[in-house]
């Protein structure tokens, strides 16, 4: 039993079951030990009394045989007395035996506990010997009609009713909680604007929703200072980069062209330049998306999209003689941002082209499922841990095994074309292969419609 819930539900109804069977239990034994009331007492005194009186001039004057036909009247539901007199031959019925082995015992009036069979009994004072004690059996009380029905039917209307105060009990307790745990799954999800409503009644569940709201708004006026000053560093960057690049040009008009060593120092500063250039417009898209801009939707083939995709990355693939090997089996179409897709499909097809050892091979499968598009991107390159597989897709997140910093790469690439495939409505998921290598496995649904990267 996993529910907090049902946990709480289940005590509280054991709890509740258990009390009221407790209490009638010992209700009942309590009303079967009472000590009946003062006149009862009296009045059963002066009965015992005066049977005495007449029984015992019965046995003095006429004997036990006697005494034996006075004892019982003619009507058969009359009350029934009985002397007891040491050595007397008629033996009294079992309930009134027991009721006179007791008050023989106690010397005191003792009631009978059985409602079955009514008795009291009393010892008697020395005047009366032979007589210890008497005894009077009453007539069973008549049957009273139940009122409201049954006794199950009783039992049944307060199960009913202990369980409802159980399950308003426990939905009291419970619910807050459940709530605190789905505004904390939304948090998960990337959505800080999740919050919580105060529970009334419980200072410690109110004042842990408070705490959650508070951390909640503390982190999403991190993020969004976060986003904001990454938005703005990149746009700033832009500008001194357009004119590092102007500058750029006008140094290889003014040197001299047999200068190699000088060509060659412009030539790395123009490379630095436009990887600088790249991540600026990574860092922006991320931003972008981030933000829940809206792209422009188009309706567009996919298997164009990635031969063109292709066809750009092979330039790269060629110096190192890796092939790039395309596997189509269909031509599907969908909605979307034509051009965010080219630019995720291109970050990850880059990825595993830089991975890749020299003459090795990069093969990009597409396939048309049922209710989705499924693209697979697979290389032969050193793989990633285990325990590393989804944090790739962070921005700036650097494996320290097997893909250093001597690649190159920034680290925003996989962030960015996650974030494009979630926006389209799709996923994303890396898987190392079991020859060898990483298989970047994406799934695009037929019928796209953006939705927010989480």
């Amino acid at each position: 039993m996993h529910s907090l819930f049902l946990r709480l539900l289940f005590a509280f109804f054991i709890t509740v079951l258990g009390s009221l069977s407790i209490g009638a239990v010992l209700g009942q034994l309590l009303r079967n030990q009472a000590d009946p009331p003062e006149p009862l007492r009296r009045f059963a005194e002066q009965a015992l009394l005066r049977y005495a009186d007449e029984a015992v001039n019965v046995y003095r004057a006429k004997g036990l045989t006697a005494l034996a036909l006075a004892k019982a009247g003619p009507d058969p539901g009359a009350t029934s007395f009985y002397l007891w007199i040491p050595g007397r031959h008629d033996q009294p019925p079992a309930p009134l035996k027991e009721l006179l082995q007791r008050t023989l015992a106690t010397g005191q009036l003792t009631f009978s506990a059985d409602r079955l069979h009514p008795a009291i009994a009393m010892a008697l004072e020395p005047a009366y010997l032979p007589a210890t004690a008497v005894a009077m059996a009453l007539p069973r009380p008549p049957k009273m009609p139940q009122r409201g029905g049954p006794l199950w039917l009783h039992a049944l209307i307060l199960i009913c009713l202990s369980s409802l105060i159980c399950l308003l009990l426990a939905r009291s307790l419970s619910q807050p909680l459940l709530q605190l745990r789905s505004a904390t799954h939304q948090l998960a999800r990337g959505d800080f604007s999740a919050r919580v409503n105060y529970p009334r009644g419980s200072q410690e569940l109110t004042e842990l929703a408070m705490d959650f709201n508070h951390m909640a708004s503390k982190i999403e006026d991190l993020i969004q200072t976060q986003e904001q000053l990454q938005r703005d560093i990149s746009h700033e960057l832009r500008s001194p980069l357009a004119r590092l690049q102007v500058a750029l040009e006008l140094a290889r008009q003014r040197s001299p062209q047999q200068d190699t060593a000088l060509q060659r120092a412009l030539d790395r500063i123009e490379t630095e330049s436009c990887h600088l250039n790249e991540l600026i417009g990574q860092l922006l898209g991320l931003s972008r998306l981030a933000s829940g801009i809206p792209l422009e939707q188009t309706r567009f083939s996919l298997l164009p999209l990635l031969q063109r995709t292709i066809d750009d990355a092979r330039f790269e693939a060629q110096q190192r003689k890796i092939q790039v090997v395309l596997e189509a089996a269909s031509t599907p179409s969908l909605n979307g941002s034509s051009h965010w897709l080219q630019r995720a499909l291109d970050n990850i097809l880059r990825n595993a082209i830089r991975y890749s050892p020299n003459q090795g091979l990069v093969r990009v499968c597409l396939q048309l499922q049922q209710k989705n598009i499924q693209i697979e991107i697979l290389d032969e390159g050193p793989g990633v841990p285990e325990s590393e597989l989804e944090k790739i897709f962070r921005p700036f997140y650097r494996v320290t095994v097997g893909r250093e910093r001597s690649t190159g790469a920034s680290g925003i690439g996989l962030a960015l074309a996650q974030r494009i495939i979630v926006y389209h409505g799709g996923q994303i998921r890396a898987v190392n292969r079991s020859t060898g290598g990483l298989m970047v496995q994406i799934e695009l649904p037929l019928s796209t419609y953006p939705q927010n990267p989480s």
